[in-house]
């Protein structure tokens, strides 16, 4: 199920990325404000980052590489650093919802806890027994981790909302 579509000019963006070729202070705060623009702009939730690196064969790999390693750190840092806090953000909107959640297996940091991902890819965990595995649950979310979301099967809730 597609909820979104990005489109992004190509011509723009090559044009941006080639803006970026070299290790100036001026062009490091263009590639900056550029990228933090773009990144808030489409809101991600969550993105793996890495500092690039040309594979042999490649045509990139006979590209000129004159950024440092020092400010390549810096802006993959600041890159992770917003998308987590578009992610806690994100997440805390889910606070208090009901999700469909598929049951994907135990949970690999808590073994009382199965986990699973929602429509929209978050990580959730909750109590439940294994016979969910592979199934579909609804889940009250209750709490925001810090990779992930914690909460109640529904049935539960409504139990515990139903004896109080």
């Amino acid at each position: 199920q597609i909820k979104y579509v990005v489109s992004v000019n190509k011509e723009i963006m090559q044009r941006k990325v080639s803006e970026y070729t070299d290790a100036s202070q001026v062009n490091h705060q263009a590639f900056r404000n550029s990228f933090r623009y773009f990144i808030e702009e489409l809101n991600f939730s969550n993105a793996y980052s890495f500092i690039y690196s040309p594979r042999p064969g490649t045509p990139a790999s006979f590209e000129k590489d004159d950024i440092s390693m020092d400010i390549k750190k810096k802006r993959l840092k600041n890159l992770q650093e917003l998308i987590k806090n578009q992610s806690l953000s994100y997440a805390k909107k889910m606070l208090d919802t009901k999700q469909r959640v598929l049951v994907e297996g135990i949970s690999v940091k808590r073994n009382n806890e199965l986990y699973g991902r929602s429509d929209n890819n978050k990580v959730i965990n909750f109590n439940a027994g294994t016979k969910h595995i592979g199934d579909f649950v609804d889940i009250y979310i209750t709490e925001v981790r810090l990779n992930s979301l914690y909460g109640e099967v529904i049935d539960t809730v409504e139990k515990k909302k139903a004896c109080n």
